[in-house]
């Protein structure tokens, strides 16, 4: 009792040498911090997708509600669920981070989600547990309500040739691949209903004690109030030298923005 989290579960906490941090040589020290920023963007795209996801499947299954006939409540009929299809393009260690939050965080079943990935086989865990792995692009794009492009920068020009004239107008697609700006996805896919995530880095000098187990996975540090409740694009971004990074508040507009479109088209 009283012992954390991370001490119960990494034993070698309170042995120097047997650190990550060990084995580093003085020029790499100085990169760790950087260690810390790769972190926390991981455990912002898990948390703030898992959201989005969460908040589409609940509006479409009060939707569907209001449409069943009062009838069908008198007789306590069953209600039928209606739930967001998530397409998820590149399933490297991202893209699988992504599926597991979907699951665990978005109130996504497996059969909801579509995997498109060059190497199926290496995904065979997911697909046990019911997930829709295969390599066909186009085939995922035509399938989904929201479609997630988490390739490789090096493979979004492949990629987009694969599901250009795929989508369906009433689609979000959610870009993954950072270095790409909204206006070229755009242009690559001559679709315009494209999201992405608004990060700003903060300077490494105000972030003294980021509370993320570094050691985790994204799915375990999301399980952590403490390090979740910093991904939410509300929170002040100085909290107490806590944040290395915060969501710009355009990518709250943009996702009410798109959930607006999405439900107009839909209903």
């Amino acid at each position: 009792p009283g012992r954390s989290h991370q001490s119960m579960d990494d034993i070698t906490n309170n042995l120097p040498s047997l650190q990550f941090e060990a084995a580093l040589g003085h020029e790499e020290t100085g990169c760790l911090p950087l260690r810390c920023r790769a972190h926390a963007l991981n455990v912002s795209t898990c948390a703030q997708t898992a959201y989005l996801i969460a908040v589409l499947n609940e509006a479409r299954q009060v939707i569907q509600d209001r449409k069943l006939s009062k009838q069908a409540k008198l007789l306590q009929e069953s209600l039928s669920r209606d739930p967001t299809l998530v397409g998820v393009i590149g399933c490297g260690r991202l893209g699988r981070q992504l599926v597991q939050s979907l699951m665990t965080f978005g109130r996504c079943e497996p059969q909801d989600i579509f995997v498109s990935t060059r190497r199926p086989d290496s995904l065979q865990d997911l697909a046990d547990h019911g997930v829709n792995v295969d390599f066909n692009n186009a085939k995922v794009a035509k399938s989904v309500h929201v479609l997630f492009i988490a390739c490789l920068p090096s493979q979004l020009a492949t990629v987009s040739q694969d599901i250009r004239g795929c989508i369906n107008y009433s689609t979000l697609v959610y870009s993954l691949v950072g270095v790409t700006p909204v206006a070229k996805l755009c242009q690559l896919l001559s679709f315009k209903n494209v999201l992405k995530p608004e990060i700003e880095l903060l300077p490494l000098e105000q972030t003294t004690h980021y509370p993320g187990n570094l050691s985790e996975d994204a799915i375990e540090s999301c399980r952590d109030m403490a390090v979740c409740s910093l991904t939410c694009p509300l929170e002040e971004p100085a909290k107490g030298g806590q944040m290395i990074l915060c969501s710009c508040l355009t990518w709250i507009l943009a996702v009410y923005y798109n959930f607006g479109c999405y439900f107009f088209i839909t209903l």
